[in-house]
C-alpha cells in the first residue's frame, strides 16, 4: 500500500483474510482499502469486524476497554462520512410495511449474513415498534415520509 497502488492491495489482503479470518490488521487495512474507494458498505465492514476480532483478543491482553474506544470512534467517523440520503431520526416510508417509522442506524448486518453480502443502508424502528432493515438506499425501497393531514 505504500507504493500508492490500493487497487492492487485489495486482492492479496482478500486472500489473507481467507486464509486468517481473524486477522485483525488484514481485516483493518481492506476497510482502508475501501474507505479509499468509497465503498462505505464494505469499509464499515471490514471496519467493524476488525473492531470485533481486535477486542476478543485485547480482552485477553487486559486493553479491552482502550481498544474497544478506539476502534468505535473509527465506525462512528466511517458512519459519518458515507453518503446516505436519510440523517439519524430522519421520518421515512419502507416498502411493503403499512407504517412508517424512523431511521436508528446506518450499515446494519444480520449475525447470519455472509460477508460477501453487502450491509443494509438503514435501520429503521417502525411506529409499531418493529426494526427492519431497508436493503438498498432507492426510493423504490425507502422515502421520507409524508404527513397526510
Amino acid at each position: 500500500m505504500h507504493s500508492g497502488k490500493v487497487e492492487e492491495a485489495g486482492p492479496a489482503l482478500r486472500a489473507a483474510i481467507v486464509q486468517e479470518p481473524t486477522d485483525s490488521k488484514a481485516l483493518f487495512f481492506m476497510g482502508i482499502v475501501c474507505q479509499v474507494a468509497q465503498n462505505w458498505e464494505e469499509a464499515f465492514f471490514f471496519f467493524s469486524r476488525a473492531v470485533f476480532v481486535n477486542c476478543v483478543q485485547s480482552k485477553e491482553n487486559q486493553d479491552y476497554e482502550e481498544s474497544l474506544r478506539t476502534a468505535m470512534s473509527g465506525i462512528k467517523e466511517i458512519k459519518a462520512t458515507a453518503k446516505l440520503r436519510f440523517a439519524l431520526g430522519t421520518r421515512v416510508k419502507c416498502n411493503g410495511h403499512d407504517t412508517c417509522g424512523e431511521v436508528v442506524d446506518f450499515f446494519y448486518r444480520e449475525s447470519n449474513w455472509v460477508p460477501e453480502r453487502p450491509s443494509a443502508p438503514y435501520q429503521v424502528e417502525l411506529d409499531d415498534g418493529r426494526l427492519i432493515y431497508c436493503q438498498f438506499d432507492f426510493d423504490q425501497c425507502v422515502e421520507v415520509a409524508h404527513i397526510n393531514m
